[in-house]
């Protein structure tokens, strides 16, 4: 039984430097690879058909080559793939970078782990796998998304519902003052009349006995 076609190395380079690499094998491919990037032109995709049966995938942008050797028979689609997350991961991370001072594979301890990652994925999955892997990350961030949005609806709904509560107990306390103020004026009031009604009989008993006096008689009869 032959063996699944791979992915052989990867490689990024500024120029003919290279910058970072990941691959399980050792010597000739390693140096083959360096050796292709003299023949790497600036802004420019191609694969070069090697004479050992591997091909060689590049993208070049701003100066940096992507690379990826593989087997003949290996995807093409799957190599574009992997060369496009591989660009993708790199940007992201080092962001206006021009890496003119930099020593060969002077990335590998930051950037090696994540070319291995990308290697052992795409040697492993076919490019429908890593179209499925996107939507689903995607869909996932989307659902974060609206689940967040979701949350802080429910936050200013509660804040609403709290300040309407608010509203309805100073709304009940308001009646309630006012209530206890119409019962204190009525009382107030009735304190009033009722005081005036004693202050017009008191003088009323003045009056009668004052008249009494006069007339030396309760009868009202003077001079009799």
């Amino acid at each position: 039984m032959s063996e699944k076609p791979k992915i052989i190395n990867i490689l990024i380079a500024k120029g003919k430097t290279p910058l970072a690499g990941y691959s399980e094998h050792t010597g000739d491919f390693i140096q083959e690879c360096e050796e292709i990037l003299g023949d790497v032109n600036e802004n420019n995709s191609a694969t070069i058909k090697l004479n050992n049966g591997y091909h060689v995938h590049y993208v070049n942008e701003n100066e940096i080559t992507f690379l990826i050797m593989a087997d003949s028979t290996f995807p093409t689609e799957t190599v574009i793939a992997c060369i496009e997350s591989i660009k993708k991961e790199f940007q992201s991370t080092y962001p206006g970078r021009d890496f003119d001072s930099e020593r060969e594979y002077g990335l590998n301890d930051e950037f090696q782990n994540k070319l291995k990652m990308k290697y052992e994925f795409f040697n492993e999955n076919d490019v429908t796998s890593e179209v499925m892997y996107q939507l689903n990350t995607e869909m996932n961030n989307m659902k974060n998304q609206i689940i967040e949005s979701q949350i802080e609806l429910d936050k200013r709904g509660n804040n609403i519902n709290i300040t309407s509560q608010k509203a309805n107990e100073l709304l009940k306390e308001s009646e309630a003052h006012k209530s206890n103020a119409i019962k204190v004026r009525k009382g107030e009031t009735k304190k009033k009349v009722f005081f005036s009604i004693g202050i017009a009989f008191i003088i009323l008993l003045i009056v009668y006995f004052l008249i009494c006096i006069v007339c030396k008689s309760f009868t009202f009869q003077c001079g009799s």
